[in-house]
Formats: C-alpha cells, sequence, structure tokens
C-alpha cells in the first residue's frame, strides 16, 4: 500500500488480456486501439506477456501507452527493464507497444498526461492500415518479421515488428 492508504495493483498482463477480450468482440473491419496509462511494472498477473501478445495480434490490436511516474524518465528505463522476483517485471510498455505498432509516450505532469492522452486519440484518428499477402503462406504458426518502409516524406510509420499467423482452418 502506498502512503494514501490505496492498494496499488500491478497485474498489467491481466488488465491488458480483459481489454483486449473485450474488444475482440468488435466487427473486424473496426479499429482496435488499447490505450494504457501506467509506470510498466508487472507483478502477479495470471496471465504471462506471450500469452497476452497472442490475443493483441491475433485480433489486430494496437496498443499506445501513456508511461509515468519511473517509466516516463529516461535514466531509469534500463534499471526499470529487469526483473526481481518479489517486485514483479519493469517496464512492458515498451514491447507491447513495439510489438503491435503502437506508440509510447512519456509524461511527467498532468498537463503532459492530458497533452499525450490527446495526440494519442488524435493519432488514432488519422491513421491507414495497409495489408499484404505473403508470397509463400506461413501455415507453420511460426513468427515473421515485418519492415515497413515508405518513400513519403513526413509520414510517421508505426507497424507492428512482426506476426503470428493462424493456423489453417479445418474443413
Amino acid at each position: 500500500e502506498n502512503p494514501s492508504g490505496i492498494r496499488e495493483s500491478r497485474v498489467m498482463n491481466d488488465a491488458l488480456l480483459a481489454a483486449a477480450e473485450a474488444l475482440s468482440r468488435r466487427n473486424r473491419g473496426r479499429r482496435k486501439l488499447i490505450i494504457i496509462i501506467s509506470d510498466g511494472r508487472e507483478y502477479n498477473s495470471r496471465t504471462s506477456y506471450s500469452d497476452v501478445l497472442k490475443v493483441i495480434l491475433n485480433d489486430e490490436i494496437i496498443v499506445d501507452a501513456i508511461a509515468v511516474d519511473a517509466a516516463a524518465l529516461p535514466v531509469l528505463k534500463r534499471s526499470e527493464q529487469i526483473h526481481i522476483p518479489t517486485q514483479g517485471y519493469g517496464d512492458l510498455l515498451p514491447k507491447y507497444t513495439n510489438a503491435t505498432g503502437g506508440t509510447i509516450y512519456s509524461e511527467l505532469s498532468r498537463t503532459g498526461l492530458e497533452r499525450a492522452y490527446a495526440q494519442a486519440t488524435a493519432d488514432a484518428r488519422n491513421q491507414y492500415t495497409i495489408g499484404y499477402s505473403p508470397k509463400t503462406p506461413n501455415i507453420s504458426g511460426e513468427y515473421r518479421q515485418l519492415d515497413v518502409r515508405v518513400h513519403r516524406p513526413n509520414l510517421r510509420v508505426f507497424a507492428p515488428d512482426g506476426y503470428n499467423s493462424l493456423p489453417p482452418k479445418q474443413q
């Protein structure tokens, strides 16, 4: 518990899984985005990062993150990425945003947090979706890396770093 008596929760994987499951019921044609405001710490979730990531990637959900507290401090970011058994895992926010093509915003003040949220929602409204079909089907379900590039100046590209394909449907 912190000094205000409010019990802090660090079950980020479970929270993201619940949000992803709620979004999975949306039509596949609609954009799916989770904006998480967190210090990036994970401790005591019942669900692992890799299991949550599989659900998020399968449902084509983008994770944007607004890093607060220690996760927003550049000097502390490296020390936050280690695992301490009684304290859980450090900053998982970059892992989720990088894997899904999302963006991470680092803010320390309330004004900065409001500005980051406004930017995240504006970015979500001004996105385009691209797709491709691989030359050879990925029936094994193995992870394939992606590298998305554009030849037009002044565009920001946010894309997942890869994907796992779904196994073929049984007839």
